[in-house]
Order: C-alpha cells, then structure tokens, then sequence
C-alpha cells in the first residue's frame, strides 16, 4: 500500500511539474504584461503624470503659508514693537501669516487642469499600444519557437530514417549487393539531415531566450510551449482593407493618442494666451512681535516689562486687497510662447496625419500578405500531398529493388522540404493573420 502510495505521489508530482514547465502563448502573454520591463516603466510615467494632474487641481485653492521668527538684538536697531531705533539688547520674536487665490487669470488654471487630464488620456493610450506591442512580440517569437520546435519533430524523423538507410547500405555493401558511391551518399544525408536538426534546435532556444527576454524571465529556468494550428484556424479568410481601416479607427490606440496629441496641443495654445493676459488676485496677512524691551505704564506712573501674550494681542495687525497684474512687456516671450504653442499644433496635425496614413498603409499591406500567404500555403499543401505519395511509392519501390538509392533519395529530399515549407508557411500564416485581427480588436 505504502509503494503504491509512493509511486502515486511521484507521479503526481511529474505531472505538476510538466504541466508548471509548460507555457501556453495566453499564459506568456500575461506574465509579460505584469513583469515586462518597458511595462513597468510605463506605469511609473503614469503615476507621475497622476501626481502632476493632482497638483494642476490643488492649483485652484488659496495658498496659505504661517511663519515665526526669534532672536536677540545687539547695538543700535529698529525694535520691532515700538518701530523706533534702540541701543540696547533686547529679545524679540514674531509670528505672520498670509494668503493669497487667483480671483480671474482668463481660465489659466481650468486650462491646466484639462491639459493634465489630456495628458493623462493620452498616456493610457500610449501605455495600451505598448501592451499590444509586447503582445504582438511575444506572439512573434512564440511562434519562431513552434516553427523550430515542429522542425525538430519533422527531423528527427528523417534522422530515423537516414539514419536506418545508412545502415542498410552498410549491409548490402557487406554483402556485396550495393556500392561505396551509395554508401557515401546514405552518410551524407545522414549528415545533412544531422546538420539541420542542430540548426532547428538552435532556432528553438533563440526564440526561447527571445520570449524570456521580452517577459523578464529567469534565463535558467526552462519552459515549454506548445501550441496547435487546427485545420479550421487555417481556412481562407476575407478581409477587406478598408473595413479593417475604419475598425482600426476605433480601436487602435496609437492612433486615439495622437488624436489626443492634438488637443493637448490646442490647449497649449489657450495656456499661455491666458498667461500674457491680465489676472486679478487677493490677499490676505497678519502678524504681530514681542520684544523684551518694550514697557507699559502703570497708572501710579511706574513701568513694567508687558507680558507677552498682551504683547502679541497688541501688536496684531491685519491687511487685505486686491492686486491687479498686466503684463507690459517681457521680452516677447509670451508673443514668442504663443508662435511656438501654433507650430506645435501644427506639428500635432502632421503627426495624425502621417499616423492614419501609416495605419493604412499597413493594413493594407498587412491583407495583401495574407492573401498571398494563404495561397502559398494552400499551393504548399498540395506539393506536400504530391511529393509524400512520391516518397511512399518511392519507399515501396526501393524496398522492392526496383529504383536505385539516389530516386529514393531525390524523392526524400523533396518530402522533407515540402514538410518543412508547409510547416514554415503554416505559422507565417497564422502570424498574418494575428496581424489583422490586432488592428480589428
């Protein structure tokens, strides 16, 4: 019981850890998205512009600002109290306060608020076109790593064979039924079928190295992928370009932010026009002093020190106004502020401009390479159906003694590099494809 127990647990615990080491492309994708490096730094610029929009706000409240001060007075100097020059020593100390709002700066402030909130708009866009980005890069050397990981399978049975051909001619050599020239030609293949499986398995661990990089992976903990194409995932599809174009207008982030870019630079404009206007404000301030050398009168005509919270309820002063600022003449660098804020939306629509037109074009470009690319594939299909009864009938034949080694192997060589252009133009086709449904969704 204790064995069979044992012998349970074991098992189950090879099987977590298969299924722990394999990765699907959904489960590399969202490690990539919590852990990716760009990822992360993107999410700091945000923050900050979150602290920027909340300061923009806090901007509208009063300033309030409390102040005291304390010292000791040496040789001749204005007493703070009395405000009559003194030669004596004497301690003092002083407390004010004061505050001050903006009444009316023609909007400067709601247009700053609305500047940082732009600007925040635009920076989750930015920050969702760089997560759609990484998709797009993960899904890339993901696939690469299937590619290679099918063309290891694909090789490793043509080794197989090779490699029993090889062995078979050695036989027939032994016994005088084939040649040196055949022999030579069965370890060649072998070879060069030996050569191509190293070069596979060297793609695989690149793709590999590729994916850990883009998800901040530990390099020296190994993952699996896997991944099945079926037969449906691969039927024709129809998409028509601008139908994909007018969705991608609604979807696509990189093309929300530039529109974005554009009113933030329409509210730059607003900015520093409200800057170089006039503004009205007001203000508040108190204060009051002590000092140790100032006296009160006693009704009997003697003096003494005043106590210094009589002190500073008598020495308590207030002032309020109003402040108008016109600005006059700075050096034109309001008038220089507003030709600049012009250009820069000026330089806002060209971004747009060119951004809708290389979204086109790649859309475009992007339906034309799967159409072609799905005829290719279908075109590659049916040469690996032709060339696979070939190398069947090939087989039967060269088993039967009825074709020489080299047909066979011409005919092998032909299977194998349809196999590997079918499986090639398989995950090209599916790479387009995702190509397309990324500018749809």
């Amino acid at each position: 019981m204790r064995r069979l127990l044992l012998l349970f647990l074991i098992s189950v615990s090879i099987n977590s850890f298969g299924q722990d080491s394999i990765w699907t492309l959904e489960r590399c994708i969202d490690y990539a998205i919590d852990n990716n490096l760009t990822i992360k730094q993107t999410e700091l610029d945000k923050k900050l512009l979150f602290i920027e929009q909340s300061t923009t706000k806090s901007a509208r409240y009063p300033n309030l600002s409390l102040s005291t001060s304390a010292g000791t007075s040496l040789g001749r100097s204005i007493n703070p109290t009395t405000n009559a020059f003194e030669n004596t020593q004497y301690n003092y100390s002083g407390l004010s306060g004061s505050a001050g709002v903006l009444l009316f700066g023609w909007f400067q402030k709601k247009y700053n608020i609305q500047k940082s909130q732009l600007s925040l708009l635009k920076s989750d866009e930015d920050y969702k076109q760089l997560k759609d980005d990484i998709i797009l890069n993960i899904t890339t050397a993901y696939l690469r790593g299937l590619l290679a990981k099918e063309e290891i399978a694909n090789l490793e049975y043509q080794i197989e064979l090779s490699n029993n051909n090889n062995q078979r001619m050695e036989k027939l050599l032994s016994a005088g039924k084939s040649n040196m020239l055949e022999v030579s030609q069965a370890k060649n293949q072998l070879s060069l079928d030996s050569g191509m499986y190293l070069q596979a398995k060297l793609n695989y661990e690149q793709a590999l190295l590729e994916l850990k990089a883009i998800m901040n992976f530990d390099f020296q903990t190994p993952i699996g992928i896997t991944y099945t194409i079926t037969e449906g995932s691969n039927q024709p599809k129809i998409y028509f370009p601008e139908e994909v174009y007018h969705s991608a207008l609604n979807t696509f982030h990189s093309i929300k932010s530039n529109e974005y870019a554009v009113q933030l630079a329409k509210k730059q404009i607003q900015v520093v026009k409200a800057i170089s206007l006039p503004s009205l404000s007001t203000y508040y301030s108190t204060g009051t002093n002590y000092s140790s050398s100032f006296y009160e009168y006693l009704p009997n005509g003697d003096r003494r020190l005043m106590n210094f919270g009589k002190q500073f309820s008598s020495n308590l002063s207030h002032s309020f106004g109003v402040s108008l600022g016109i600005p006059l003449f700075n050096n034109f660098t309001a008038r220089n502020a507003i030709k600049t804020a012009n250009i820069g939306l000026e330089k806002a629509y060209i971004a747009n401009a060119e951004g809708l037109q290389k979204l086109k074009k790649d859309i475009y470009a992007a339906c034309t390479d799967y159409q072609l690319a799905q005829q290719r594939y279908d075109n590659a299909n049916s040469q690996y159906n032709h060339s696979k009864n070939a190398f069947k009938a090939a087989e039967v034949r060269y088993g039967a003694g009825l074709i020489a080694y080299f047909e066979y192997l011409t005919e092998k060589n032909k299977y194998l590099i349809a196999q590997q252009q079918v499986s090639s133009l398989k995950y090209d086709l599916e790479f387009k494809k995702r190509m397309i449904e990324r500018f749809i969704n």
